[in-house]
């Protein structure tokens, strides 16, 4: 009964927190049919991409787009270079582009000069929608996970320095990897060689810099030892949830552990194997005690 409430508690809530982030993601603007204008209000030509579907709050990003006007208007704004590099890393004119595109306004002198003070601030520090500007914590980083991998999903850009999108490229070379060696696997000297072969027959979009490990344990020990080395992962964790029944410790530190190799590849590192080896010698050794001593325990006299 405890662990239904709690898992029916931790479902519900991460709904709450995740619903509104991947919401604007549902609908999107429908431009296919809609004679788009090919100039704006000044004269100047404008962009349009139908074909690129990355969106911010529903709106496609790449429409409506006056590169002249853009350039010039922000000059009023801020003293910062519109082609330069903002503080979260991708260039300012990226940043302005997927903001106007929050608050539905043209990329053009008209929907800069709408910004204030404060929203030049968020887009010189890296603030990419006009919602998130007052958003901290998990929600806003929530909206950030959902942009990546619906930008990736509907191949409308790069997933190099996106770390969701980027595993998507990372999971696809290790089940390429296993589609060869998924029996015996290929040895621990050779897994990183592999993915890098993978890489290339895969013609990735990543540089040889993001070119990494699964950053996904369970499919990393498949590569590495094969089918026998990934099951046996698999049963030296989950085999405690049955054999000590009950044990609230040990789920909670399981449910976080297996959780965190979904997504790392969580015991390659010094940080993470020790993590893993204490708690589960801890609570392993804690419930074996409490089993012994409950079967030897003598019943009372009635």
């Amino acid at each position: 009964m405890v662990v239904t409430t709690a898992f029916v508690s931790v479902l519900l809530g991460s709904g709450y927190l995740f619903y509104p982030a991947i919401k604007p993601f549902f609908k999107s603007d429908d431009l296919s049919q809609t004679k788009l204008p090919y100039h704006t209000p000044s004269g100047n030509i404008y962009y349009h991409n139908l074909n690129n579907k990355a969106v911010e709050n529903g709106h496609l990003i790449w429409t409506y787009i006056c590169w002249k006007e853009l350039r010039e208007e922000w000059q009023k704004k801020s003293d910062i270079p519109v082609d330069s590099v903002g503080k979260s890393g991708e260039q300012i004119m990226t940043t302005l582009i997927r903001f106007l595109t929050s608050k539905a306004d043209p990329k053009d002198s008209s929907g800069v000069s709408k910004l204030d003070e404060r929203q030049v601030v968020a887009i010189e520090n890296g603030e990419t929608n006009y919602y998130l500007m007052d958003e901290q914590g998990v929600r806003k980083r929530m909206y950030q996970i959902s942009w990546e991998m619906h930008s990736y999903l509907m191949g409308a850009g790069n997933p190099e320095g996106n770390s969701a999108a980027q595993r998507f490229e990372f999971w696809k070379a290790a089940v390429h990897v296993l589609k060869k060696h998924w029996i015996i696997g290929v040895g621990t000297g050779d897994t990183y060689d592999e993915m890098k072969k993978a890489y290339q027959e895969l013609e990735s979009n990543l540089s040889d810099n993001y070119r990494l490990k699964p950053h996904n344990q369970y499919l990393t020990y498949w590569i590495t030892y094969g089918i026998l080395g990934f099951l046996l992962l698999i049963f030296i964790f989950v085999r405690p949830i049955f054999v000590y029944k009950y044990n609230y410790p040990y789920l909670i530190f399981a449910g976080i552990l297996l959780s965190s190799m979904l997504v790392e590849d969580t015991i390659e590192g010094q940080i993470g194997l020790t993590f893993a080896t204490v708690f589960y010698c801890l609570f392993s050794f804690a419930s074996s005690r409490n089993l012994d001593s409950s079967e030897h325990e003598i019943p009372a006299e009635v």
